[in-house]
């Protein structure tokens, strides 16, 4: 086996499904229903708070949102990178916001207040940035 091989596994080992499910579900609070990490394809690679059916038409959702927000944004508002994207919809709020190469949604019911989605967000943000950017680092 490889050096880079190895590398890659071990970096693989360091993302581990039960505690970053188990991180996602500490946001689950306050009004806050579900929080899930995806790819920017769509692809949910761990959630909280939803079921399978529904984590997967919400990744979907996100992820076409959110790529059709950045390509907008570069054209109409002159922007190199979209940082946050909050929307308040007729079921609940939504806030996405990427994480090294994927995408982290939150999602609340209509009362909560947009600040505390979007606080909720960067936290769970902050705690995931520098695991996940060493496990992106073997790709």
């Amino acid at each position: 086996m490889n050096s880079s091989h190895v590398d890659h596994l071990a970096a693989v080992k360091m993302l581990k499904p039960k505690v970053l499910t188990d991180l996602l579900q500490q946001a689950i609070t306050d009004g806050i229903t579900a929080a899930i990490l995806t790819t920017t394809q769509g692809a949910p690679l761990a959630y909280s708070g939803a079921t399978d059916q529904q984590c997967d038409v919400i990744a979907a959702i996100a992820s076409n949102i959110w790529s059709a927000s950045a390509k907008h944004g570069q054209t109409v508002l002159d922007e190199d990178s979209l940082h946050t994207s909050i929307l308040d919809c007729q079921s609940g709020r939504m806030c996405i916001r990427p994480v090294t190469s994927l995408l982290l949604c939150v999602l609340g019911a209509e009362t909560v207040p947009l600040g505390m989605l979007r606080a909720k967000t960067e936290a769970l943000c902050s705690c995931l940035t520098g695991p996940l950017a060493e496990v992106a680092a073997f790709d």
